[in-house]
């Protein structure tokens, strides 16, 4: 049976041509999911540090259709924010597991006028959103910020820092619920 589908592929050029095409896809769609897997990772290597000249807020917090959404601004004192990205993650207060945001970076002028300076702090806004229902809030959980900037040459340089916030069950607290007496 091997024999008779290979002496078909074998007399019929039209057949070898689909055969490379299907196989070229699979190995090309194969690289692009190894990649992001790849890249996903990579995204989310960090070191936390404390760095007073990190400012960061997280203002406000709630739950809509099944969404969890955190909202606030992070940004370098007397660093321009206009390369910045800001990402945000949830560390569970129990297990250690870290949960990555989504997060999307938004203008905010009040920033930018509270601290009427020569640098720019605009671009230093977030909305972190994450599905509600992947969360396990009676563990809590410890809000983290990342920023990436670049330097000179254009390296990427990552500052994670905590937000000294807390979520804990449907609370955004300002103390970590386990160390409070």
């Amino acid at each position: 049976m091997h024999n008779k589908i290979l002496k078909k592929i074998e007399g019929n050029l039209l057949l070898q041509i689909i055969i490379c095409i299907v196989l070229s896809s699979v190995v090309i769609t194969l690289f692009f999911i190894f990649n992001k897997i790849i890249e996903i990772r990579k995204f989310r290597e960090y070191t936390i540090i404390e760095d007073i000249r990190l400012m960061n807020n997280v203002e406000n917090m709630y739950v809509d259709n099944d969404i969890l959404k955190l909202e606030g601004y992070a940004f370098f004192l007397e660093k321009d924010s206009y390369n910045a990205s800001i990402s945000i993650f949830l560390k569970d207060l129990k297990n250690n597991k870290d949960i990555w945001m989504d997060t999307k970076t938004i203008l905010r002028p009040d920033i930018q006028n509270y601290y009427d300076c020569d640098y720019y702090y605009e671009n230093s806004g977030f909305i972190a959103t994450t599905k509600y229902n992947k969360l396990q809030m009676e563990n809590g959980y410890e809000i983290y910020v990342n920023i990436d900037t670049y330097d000179e040459n254009g390296n990427k340089i990552r500052k994670t820092v905590s937000t000294n916030r807390y979520l804990y069950y449907d609370t955004l607290l300002t103390y970590n619920p386990y160390e409070f007496v």
